[in-house]
């Protein structure tokens, strides 16, 4: 199963406040054919949003955006309020084989209410004010925290753990002859970051564009001896 985008770079949103997303054998990529993994044109890949309690990720699932052109590919983001759990070879991976950056990785599980997209700010007749080169002026960017009336973060009780398994992975990468740079991967969670089994978190480049840096920020760190972190030259 699986959600193929092809034409105009457009946005896949999962809203599951409240509610855990679960993928089994299945994948939601942007970018590239389901069928035979080509680009489907140089447009580059949408975004891909999860707001959830909690994701899983089993049995080869697969979470892609990837570029073949000048444009970017899309960001990877989850929002959760729960745990994240990737296992059984399952990954999340932002490609770039061409001038245009790889998307960056971002799971935030630290209980933080985020802002799934951008939040632009809009006039009288509820239009989006624009600024001088014709972009829209935000009011809040995608990932920033969603605030109460009196300015305070919305913060959930639940404390969340991200955990890799079985051979998983988050990885972004810069192919041979590219020129793009990789996306950065950045884990924010209250609970603690596992990795085992094979499991690993990884950017690297082959090409001439730089790759990405990878930042957690977690109460606890563990992997087994199995485990794997690379930094962006592939050393452990």
């Amino acid at each position: 199963a699986g959600v193929q985008q092809e034409g105009k770079p457009g946005k896949i949103n999962v809203n599951a406040d409240g509610s855990s997303v679960k993928l089994d054998n299945s994948s939601i990529i942007t970018g590239k054919s389901l069928e035979d993994n080509s680009f489907v044109n140089s447009n580059g890949g949408g975004p891909i949003n999860i707001t959830a309690a909690s994701v899983e990720l089993t049995n080869g699932s697969q979470l892609e955006t990837s570029t073949d052109g000048q444009l970017p590919a899309g960001d990877i983001t989850l929002n959760l309020t729960g745990d994240l759990t990737v296992s059984g070879g399952s990954r999340l991976e932002s490609n770039t084989s061409s001038s245009g950056r790889a998307g960056n990785i971002s799971i935030n599980a630290d209980g933080v209410l985020r802002h799934n997209e951008d939040v632009p700010k809009l006039d009288e007749q509820g239009n989006p004010i624009l600024d001088e080169q014709g972009n829209p002026i935000l009011l809040y960017k995608k990932g920033n925290p969603i605030l109460d009336s009196e300015g305070n973060l919305i913060i959930t009780d639940s404390e969340g753990t991200i955990s890799f398994d079985g051979g998983s992975s988050a990885s972004s990468s810069v192919a041979k002859d590219a020129t793009g740079s990789g996306g950065n991967i950045t884990l924010n969670v209250n609970g603690d970051v596992t990795f085992k089994g094979g499991s690993s978190l990884k950017t690297d480049t082959e090409g001439t564009g730089r790759a990405g840096n990878i930042t957690i920020n977690a109460d606890g760190l563990l992997r087994d001896s199995e485990g794997v972190l690379l930094d962006q030259n592939g050393d452990r």
